[in-house]
Parts: structure tokens; sequence; C-alpha cells
């Protein structure tokens, strides 16, 4: 769920030079939780990154521009030598970033973090013990989640009351009908500890898409949503942002300049859509991102993609989600299917 924080100049550039400015690691296949939604289809085998995997990775990554490393799942918090991994990246001038449902997460680990700028991310997905413990998958979710947050509150304030910078923070959630009453209160939490809420459309593949009768919403009660968060933010935080899919708040343009390294070496362009481009441990990167006709095409995407996308007036700086997609439609440069813009033919209203 990277948002975009690289200016157009910087994506158009790495995009034409095949060079990364982020690059994703899936450290384990490992997770605790059982997430009703999750995009991580059953039966996958449960590996973990080798120590000179990830160091060469991370090497390759910073030589191809690499400014992010951001580590997954499965559940990264389960790798025995995460907090290695997060100064790996600090040491080579990279910033970490984490997503994690808060196992093990302790305040020393947060202080550690801290100390290499990470960006943590925790999933919290309800506002009561038992919508996150549904939400989770597993009956002590809820604790597992409510002992982070509480970690991430007390070393927030902490650094804040030292006259430190506050650690980057931020609180995960998907849009479904599970969770729907609880996404607005979830925000102004978010808001009000100073993290930053991350919330995303759910996608209906995998996981999601057998519970899709407990958990799908259409794409205009997402839209209803998306416009009810913007009203928080500019009534009550005096913040603007344009509503679009599939991030609240923010797009996504990763894979113009981004990739995704499983526990095995093999590269997808990202969790969104696994195809298997290469493996890192049979072929350099810079070789299998400059090879690749799936990179290329979705690099070049105001060239390559079709249907009522490209007739949008957002084009330019958005794609939808090329992972809804592929897994919607086996054609990951077909239009998002699940983009409100798009439910009728050529409605591509303005905002």
């Amino acid at each position: 769920m990277q948002d975009c924080t690289f200016d157009e100049a910087e994506i158009d550039e790495a995009a034409a030079a095949g060079r990364l400015l982020t690059m994703e690691v899936e450290v384990t296949t490992a997770c605790n939780f059982r997430c009703p939604y999750c995009y991580v289809p059953g039966g996958i085998p449960r590996r973990t990154m080798p120590d000179a995997l990830f160091e060469d990775i991370l090497a390759q990554a910073r030589g191809l521009g690499a400014r992010r490393i951001v580590l997954l799942g499965g559940e990264p918090m389960l790798h025995p030598r995460i907090a290695d991994m997060v100064s790996a990246i600090h040491a080579e001038g990279m910033i970490p970033e984490l997503f994690t449902n808060g196992i093990r997460l302790t305040e020393e680990l947060l202080r550690r973090f801290y100390d290499c700028n990470a960006f943590l991310i925790l999933k919290y997905n309800a506002m009561t013990p038992e919508g996150q413990n549904r939400m989770g998958g597993v009956p002590d979710a809820d604790e597992t989640i409510r002992e982070a947050f509480l970690a991430l509150t007390h070393v927030y304030r902490e650094k804040k009351a030292a006259g430190l910078p506050p650690p980057a923070f931020g609180l995960s959630t998907v849009i479904c009908k599970a969770n729907y009453g609880d996404i607005e209160e979830i925000w102004r939490l978010a808001r009000r500890h100073g993290f930053l809420p991350c919330v995303e459309r759910m996608n209906p593949v995998s996981h999601a898409a057998s519970n899709e009768t407990w958990l799908n919403v259409t794409p205009a009660e997402t839209r209803a949503m998306f416009e009810r968060l913007a009203k928080i933010d500019r009534e009550e935080f005096s913040l603007t942002w344009p509503v679009q899919p599939p991030l609240v708040g923010r797009r996504c343009l990763r894979n113009r300049y981004s990739c995704t390294v499983a526990p095995d070496g093999s590269v997808k362009p990202c969790v969104g859509i696994p195809l298997v481009v290469g493996n890192v441990t049979e072929k350099p990167l810079a070789r299998i991102l400059r090879e690749s006709e799936v990179i290329r095409d979705l690099r070049r995407y105001r060239e390559t993609m079709h249907g009522p996308c490209r007739a949008c007036p957002r084009f330019s700086g958005c794609y939808g989600c090329r992972g809804t997609a592929y897994q919607l439609t086996g054609d990951y440069l077909a239009s998002d299917p699940l983009c409100w813009h798009n439910q009728v033919e050529g409605e591509n209203d303005p905002e």
C-alpha cells in the first residue's frame, strides 16, 4: 500500500531510466493472522528470506536508486532478524517502511526503529475487540493490535515531549462491509494521535473473494466513504486532497518505479500482480527489470493501457489499481474495474 511520495518528474525519470525509487521485500510468508481479505493465496509454502539474499537485493536496490525499502510478509515482524534488516536499510541511506499487525512490537524495538528513521504502519481495521478479531481472523487479534497501538502512542508522545521530531507512524485500514461503520472513527483516531491514516479499497481476490458476502462494498459505497473522509479532513483538520481511488488521500504509481521481491528471490511487479518476471538468485535485478515485457508495459502505462481509463482526465497521473485490473480481468493493462468512474463506460467526470 505505498503512497506516491515522489513528484511526477522523479517518477518519469525513474521509469525512463529503468531505475527504482522504492522496492517491496516480502521477508517471510509466515503470518500469525488469518485476515479474511488477505490477497495472499492459501497454501503458500512457509519461507523466510535468508540474510545473504536480503543483503544482496538491498545493495542492488540501492544501486538502482531506491530511496525507500518496504518490508512486507506474511507478517514481517515474524522474521527473526527484522530489527537488523531495518538497521541495514538505514545504513544504506534508505528509508525503512514496515507494515505489521503489531506482533512482537515493543517500545524498545520502536525506539530502535525511530533511530533508523523508519516509517511503521500498524494494521487497524475496527473500533471494537470483536471487530478486530473478526478482521484479523484469530481470537487474539485485538489484543495484539491494542498492545502495539499503546506502544506506538507512548513512544510518539515520548519523542514529542523530548522536543524531537515525532516518529512516522500510520494506521492501515481496508474499506469493507464488515468495518464500514468504523472507518471514519479510525481515521479520526489516527489524525488525533499524529499518525497517517492509510485507508484503501479492498480488492475482492483470494481470501476476500471467498468472503465477499460479508466483505464486499460497491464502488458507489467506496466513493461515499472517500468523500466522507475528505470532509472530515477539510472540516476537522484543515486538510484537503482529491477524492480518487484506490488509496484515500493519496495515489499509487508504484508500478512505474518499484517492484516486489519474495523470500525465494522471485521478482513481481507488485503484491497485486503475482506474475514472476525473474529471480535475483539467477539474474541481476537491473537486468530483470530491463528485460521484462510486463515491467516495460507498466512503466509505459500511458501508451499501453486501454479501456475507459484512457479517457479519464486523471490518466496522466493515475492508473487505478493495476493489481485489481489483473486479478479481476486477467489483464494488467485493463482499466480498473472497481474505479467508480468506470462503472458506466465513458463516465469520467472531473471533480
